[in-house]
Parts: C-alpha cells; sequence; structure tokens
C-alpha cells in the first residue's frame, strides 16, 4: 500500500503549480537576491582596494561573509512577506468561495485541514530556500563561511516560516474575509520584527528616564527580541564568542544579554552562560507555532452557521 498524501495539500499543491504566480515570485525572489549579491562585492572589493592593507585571504573572507550576512537577512525578510501572504487566505479564502462547511463536514480532521495547508505553503517556501542555495554557495567559495552555517540558516528560515505561516493560519481562521485575514497577518509578522525591537527601545528609554545618573542593567529590557526572527536566525547561526563585525554577529551579541536576564528570573543568583540561547529561541517559537495551529484547528472544529 503507497504512502496516503494529505488530500488538502494534493489539492493545494496542484492549484499552486500549475497558476504562474509561483514561477513569477520565484522568478523576483531570485533575482532580488542576485543583485543583493552583486551589490555587496562590488562595494566590499571597491572599499577593500583603497585601503592600505588589504590580505587577499582576510579581505575574501570578510567579503564572504558579509555577503552571507546580508544574503541570510534579505532572504528572512522576503520569506517574512511572501509567508503570510500564501497562508492568510488559506481558511478565509474557503469561506468567501463557500467551500469550507463541506471541508469540515468531511472525514477530514480540523489538525489534518490546518496541516495540509500548512503544508502546502511551506512547500512552496522550501523551493525558494533551495534556490537560495547557489547563492550561499558564492559566500562559501569566497571564505568566512562554513557549510555548516549555512544549513543552520536554512533551518532557521524554514523555522521562522513555519511560524508565520502558523500564526496566519490562526488569522485565517479567525477573521471571516480574506483581506481581513491578510491584514492580521502582516500586522503579526510587523509585531514579531518591529514591535520586539521598539519594546526593547522603548524600556531601555523608560529605564534611563527613571534612573539618571545610575548605572542600569538592560539587559531584561532585551528579551522580547528572542521572538524576533532576525534575531533568532543571528544567534543559532552565529557561534557563541564570535567577535567579528558583521551584521548577525551584531544582532547575535545583542541578543544574548536576553538569554542571561532570561535565565535570571528564575535563579537571579546565578549568572548562565550563552550557550543556551539557541534553545530558548527555538522554544518561543515552537509555542508561536502550537498556539497558532491550536487556534486554527479549534476554528475549523465544526461546522459554524456564520459561515455560509
Amino acid at each position: 500500500m503507497g504512502l496516503t498524501l494529505n488530500p488538502v495539500l494534493d489539492r493545494e499543491l496542484k492549484e499552486r503549480v500549475r497558476g504562474r504566480r509561483a514561477v513569477v515570485v520565484l522568478t523576483i525572489y531570485l533575482m532580488l537576491l542576485s543583485f543583493l549579491v552583486y551589490a555587496i562585492y562590488w562595494a566590499e572589493t571597491r572599499n577593500q582596494s583603497q585601503a592600505f592593507i588589504n590580505p587577499a585571504e582576510l579581505s575574501s573572507a570578510r567579503t564572504g561573509r558579509l555577503v552571507f550576512d546580508w544574503l541570510v537577512v534579505a532572504a528572512l525578510l522576503l520569506t517574512c512577506f511572501i509567508v503570510p501572504g500564501l497562508t492568510a487566505a488559506g481558511v478565509a479564502g474557503e469561506r468567501d468561495r463557500q467551500t469550507l462547511i463541506p471541508l469540515q463536514v468531511t472525514l477530514l480532521r480540523p489538525w489534518s485541514i490546518v496541516v495540509g495547508k500548512l503544508l502546502a505553503a511551506l512547500s512552496f517556501l522550501l523551493l525558494l530556500l533551495l534556490a537560495t542555495m547557489p547563492l550561499m554557495a558564492v559566500a562559501l567559495l569566497l571564505g568566512g563561511v562554513t557549510i555548516g552555517m549555512i544549513l543552520k540558516a536554512v533551518l532557521m528560515i524554514a523555522a521562522s516560516g513555519i511560524v508565520l505561516g502558523s500564526l496566519s493560519l490562526a488569522c485565517s481562521s479567525v477573521f471571516r474575509r480574506v483581506q481581513g485575514a491578510t491584514v492580521a497577518a502582516y500586522a503579526l509578522t510587523v509585531g514579531l520584527l518591529g514591535g520586539t525591537a521598539l519594546s526593547y527601545g522603548a524600556v531601555r528609554v523608560f529605564l534611563q528616564r527613571s534612573n539618571p545618573g545610575v548605572q542600569v542593567d538592560y539587559s531584561a529590557s532585551r528579551i522580547p527580541l528572542l521572538a524576533n526572527p532576525i534575531v533568532g536566525v543571528a544567534v543559532v547561526v552565529v557561534p557563541s564568542g564570535n567577535s567579528t563585525n558583521s551584521p548577525l554577529a551584531s544582532v547575535s551579541r545583542s541578543a544574548r544579554g536576553a538569554d542571561q536576564a532570561f535565565d535570571q528570573f528564575g535563579n537571579p543568583d546565578d549568572s548562565v552562560g550563552d550557550t543556551t540561547t539557541w534553545l530558548k529561541v527555538l522554544g518561543i517559537d515552537a509555542a508561536l507555532t502550537a498556539g497558532g495551529l491550536l487556534v486554527a484547528s479549534s476554528r475549523l472544529r465544526t461546522p459554524r452557521m456564520v459561515d455560509r
């Protein structure tokens, strides 16, 4: 007996492959990332050619690391832009087409419907990440980057896509219209990207003004940063103690202060190392994913008259 594919996933995959949208999105995605790689390489080699000391090995490694870091950040931001658009219409679109109730009364469980919708969106994200690998190989050839770092980056971008897809499906199940679900999904995405950073800045300013002339520990204000997708990628990809001045390394060092503050809530007398920061990031991602899927599946448990 062969392996049976989730019926919702099977239908969604056929619809996505037959349309032109996937080809257009993939083409634009690769064009933007290719232009970014070329721009960073051109700018960095031009700056290094004007420096007084320019060892070939060091300059190549620095260029490779910058290309890799900015490529990862750009791929993550594009993922944050694409995934909500792919999943926000998952359930709300069924309502608009008057096909949600027939889908609910089938033998499929709500969990199967939600997982099928999520996997369909993530399959396209996987295609984008696979298409990004040759560009990341450019950074590998230049130096300063390892295969392990590339694999970690791809996995963390995929993990961020899972989180955003789950939250977007929750919005799609709560809101009756596609427009409302899409706006809510992108609002959550902006909240994770910018809201966490703004909360860190707001708390920092508040502590500065409420304690003038006093040395204040700002590590507690960094705790919301652990839910930020960019911070999560930086913490997992960049090794602990990395002293480079690359963008991801700077973000990682800023976030590791949140790890110590996170641990001090339970035991304020201990100084815990930062080697477990990535575990906390993955734990927060898992909690957000589970929460989104739980909300989405609970809303699909039984047919509702309001969905007519």
